[in-house]
């Protein structure tokens, strides 16, 4: 609740100069300064039916002053309006990008997983094979050590 008013006291703040600006602009030009009674008379129309009280009438003076105030407050609140926006289209497109990112990343490292348990499975083979082959070289070699030595009983035996 405080920040709310601390930035509505910030746009009081700098709407103040805006305002006085357009309140001088008005002096110059008629047809603005028309504009602004009307918005002022609406506002204000506005205020007091939400008070449940009788609306009176502004003097144009007065109807300047308030007309200004609201359109240099309608201006910053429209200016703040307009980066808060802009500055959620960023955070979600940067966050949409990183998320692309991550998802390329995690496919990328599933297609990684998927070559190396290629890879792993070929050398398993590859070593089941040569286990294989040395375990049939061990049995040749042995039944010829056997073949040997029973040779080498015969000869003795003579």
């Amino acid at each position: 609740m405080s920040a709310a008013r601390i930035g509505l006291l910030l746009i009081r703040t700098f709407a103040r100069p805006i305002s006085i600006s357009i309140e001088n602009y008005s002096t110059n030009h008629p047809r603005f300064r028309k504009f602004c009674i009307n918005v002022a008379t609406a506002t204000h129309r506005f205020e007091m039916h939400l008070s449940g009280q009788k609306s009176l009438t502004l003097d144009d003076a007065k109807a300047v002053k308030m007309g200004a105030n609201f359109l240099g407050e309608f201006i910053l609140f429209g200016v703040a309006t307009s980066i808060i926006v802009w500055d959620q289209a960023k955070s979600r497109r940067n966050h949409k990008n990183w998320q692309h990112g991550l998802n390329d990343s995690i496919e990328r490292l599933r297609n990684e997983t998927s070559e190396l348990k290629e890879t792993n499975k070929a050398f398993e083979n590859k070593l089941k094979m040569q286990i294989k082959k040395l375990q049939e070289d061990n049995e040749e070699l042995k039944n010829q050590i056997l073949a040997m030595e029973l040779k080498s009983r015969k000869v003795a035996d003579f």
